[in-house]
């Protein structure tokens, strides 16, 4: 079964990704994530994810960014897969896919 990315933007598929940013950043609290993904969203924040199987399998929380010293970037916050789900590619198409998103943008 090929695994589905897609941009996380309903309130609904934002929390499917809370377990996977739980690992990586266990100061998290369930109860605030979807505030602060909100909040950050006004800074140009996304997050990208692997769903295999109806469930979130990993994350990649990203932003682009210009500067006079590097021009366009895209710069990833985070990135993780849930431990039970490592070695499988899902944070390679991850990466991949932010590749191909950026060169789009004249990153």
């Amino acid at each position: 079964m090929t695994p589905d990315i897609f941009i996380a933007d309903t309130d609904a598929e934002i929390q499917a990704c809370f377990p996977v940013f739980s690992e990586l950043r266990p100061h998290l609290k369930q109860e605030q994530f979807l505030a602060q993904v909100r909040r950050q969203q006004l800074q140009s924040y996304q997050i990208l994810a692997v769903r295999r199987q109806g469930a979130v399998k990993s994350v990649a929380g990203f932003r682009f960014a210009e500067f006079l010293a590097w021009g366009k970037i895209v710069y990833i916050d985070d990135l993780a897969t849930l431990s039970g789900e490592t070695s499988q590619g899902f944070a390679g198409a991850l990466l991949d896919w932010l590749i191909e998103h950026a060169q789009a943008r004249g990153c």
